[in-house]
């Protein structure tokens, strides 16, 4: 089960752990490592994180959830792009 976010973003900014979102830097976050076909995947959580979790311990669940908000979220864009 994931800690809930305890790690300031700047502190890992600075050790060198890059994000393709941005973060702000006092904001708390949770470095996760998942397995993958291809060894692993490092993410960050938030407090979303923590909270799901919550519900059900997975970090794979977790990340499923996270995929398919981001797939809801690009139909959403394209289904608006064709109105």
């Amino acid at each position: 089960m994931p800690a809930k976010p305890s790690q300031r973003w700047e502190r890992l900014r600075k050790a060198g752990v890059r994000s393709e979102y941005e973060i702000a830097d006092g904001r708390l976050v949770a470095p996760v490592r998942l397995e993958a076909s291809q060894g692993y995947e490092y993410w960050l959580g938030f407090e979303n994180l923590h909270v799901i979790t919550s519900y059900n311990r997975s970090n794979l669940y977790a990340m499923a959830i996270f995929q398919l908000s981001q797939a809801i979220k690009e139909e959403r864009k394209r289904a608006g792009a064709r109105r």
